[in-house]
């Protein structure tokens, strides 16, 4: 059972909770911007080969990141939240959520630290985010990118996307995947498809 809590003003909650996890506005977090680069710092570039992150070169790339998060919160464009486990409070990642208002499409990227892999996180998340997108907005499609050789998410999408009634759109060949050339799989999922249970 997924629950959200709205603050008057903003168009995301200020608050998601999940079966294990929690979820609030980064900015709104305790997570400082030296807290953030000192994680951040630890995190290699093999475990980012396949995401659209990259370890942060300095401390000012972490402030800049929180500041810009805050601004995309207030103006409603587009939220990223910091995840925490429900039983020891550990900062465990990441995640954004997208609305294009126009086009009624929904998307989310996740990025949790390596130490926290394997434990069904990723997928708990996926489902919670696609929830919340269906339930409080009136989307029409959630849409999820993935690099092809990003093995572990791609299964981690075909739970929470595919699982939930969506599909396996296809190939994008040649895409810019974080200022490189990648070809990524492309999933949907339609509001008429979803089911939730």
């Amino acid at each position: 059972m997924v629950e959200t809590d709205f603050e008057a003003g903003y168009i995301f909650p200020v608050e998601i909770k999940s079966e294990r996890l929690y979820y609030t506005p980064l900015h709104k977090s305790e997570i400082s911007e030296k807290r953030l680069f000192e994680l951040n710092s630890t995190i290699s570039s093999k475990d980012t080969q396949y995401v659209t992150f990259s370890p942060y070169e300095n401390i000012l790339e972490a402030k800049e990141f929180i500041e810009r998060s805050e601004s995309n919160f207030e103006k409603g464009e587009s939220a990223t939240y910091a995840i925490f486990t429900q039983d020891n409070d550990d900062f465990i990642g990441t995640a954004g959520l997208e609305i294009n208002w126009n086009r009624k499409i929904a998307e989310s990227g996740v990025f949790l630290y390596p130490e926290y892999w394997g434990h069904g996180y990723g997928t708990e998340r996926g489902h919670t985010f696609v929830e919340v997108a269906f339930k409080e907005y009136t989307i029409d499609t959630w849409l999820s990118r993935v690099h092809t050789e990003n093995i572990a998410s791609q299964k981690s999408i075909e739970k929470y996307v595919v699982g939930s009634g969506g599909e396996k759109c296809g190939l994008i060949p040649n895409y810019n995947f974080d200022g490189k050339l990648a070809d990524i799989y492309l999933y949907s999922l339609r509001r008429r498809e979803y089911n939730c249970e």
